[in-house]
């Protein structure tokens, strides 16, 4: 059956609101739990979205990353070249350019929190990214950011004298403290290294399981102080993302008229 295979790296970052949201749109599905040591997916056929969650791993630029993200970039790459719907966010953001051969850009300083999208234009005004707004809150958990990705040049392109040939990439968003905070890489593969899916629990849970590393950078107190943030932020936050998952569903269905496949 067609469905939404959800992988999964890390017990904190769930899915969080992509289940119901999906669920309501009619569109089952499945999630692998990598960090729980199932094996990363080989089939992808009856793969109607593939989405990529975030974690606390760094993915590096080739040995540095763990052997299973390391299997994963490989396995997702042709989903992701060939222009099947995908999704990363987080750290699967960064999975999602490495498979399609951008390199990651580690930070001057990691990032932990809640921070304030820019959206340029004209990337801001891509589907996706309808009823956000300049300034909209977003959680980020990162220490490394990413180049955006590009398509390889076609035959005789590159050369001196001709024109460059297109990256197949738009920046989506920014943020103060990152760049690329969100990409569309050709038409249907899109990255976000912020958190627009989380609920309550998966934020507790991070807080819970990974608040050591916010302390280690910015001092004791920095885990409250994220707290206290979630707590003025998670009503706009709540609504923005759901709305961003919900134009995630109907763009896609644009592409998939009734009794067509992704």
């Amino acid at each position: 059956m067609s469905h939404c295979l959800i992988l999964q790296h890390d017990a904190a970052f769930g899915p969080g609101r992509i289940v119901p949201i999906f669920r309501d749109f009619g569109i089952p599905t499945r999630t692998v739990r990598l960090d729980r040591g199932e094996p990363v997916p080989e089939d992808f056929d009856e793969v109607r979205i593939l989405v990529v969650l975030g974690g606390a791993h760094r993915v590096g630029n080739g040995a540095e990353a763990p052997a299973f993200l390391a299997r994963e970039i490989e396995a997702i790459r042709p989903v992701v070249m060939a222009d099947r719907p995908v999704l990363g966010f987080g750290m699967g953001a960064q999975l999602i350019a490495r498979a399609a051969g951008a390199k990651m850009v580690e930070m001057e300083k990691p990032f932990y929190g809640w921070s304030k999208l820019s959206l340029p234009f004209p990337g801001g005004t891509d589907p996706i990214l309808f009823g956000l707004h300049e300034g909209s809150p977003m959680f980020f958990w990162h220490k490394d950011s990413f180049e955006l990705p590009k398509l390889p040049p076609p035959p005789g392109q590159g050369k001196p004298g001709t024109p460059p040939p297109p990256s197949g990439s738009v920046l989506l968003a920014s943020a103060g403290h990152v760049k690329n905070a969100a990409f569309r890489f050709q038409e249907r593969v899109y990255g976000f290294a912020f958190h627009p899916e989380l609920d309550r629990e998966d934020l507790e849970a991070i807080a819970r399981e990974h608040g050591g590393m916010a302390g280690a950078v910015y001092g004791s107190g920095e885990v409250g102080r994220i707290a206290e943030e979630t707590g003025r932020q998670y009503s706009t936050y709540e609504r923005l993302g759901s709305r961003l998952l919900k134009n995630v569903v109907q763009f896609f269905k644009a592409y998939n008229p009734r009794g067509t496949r992704a």
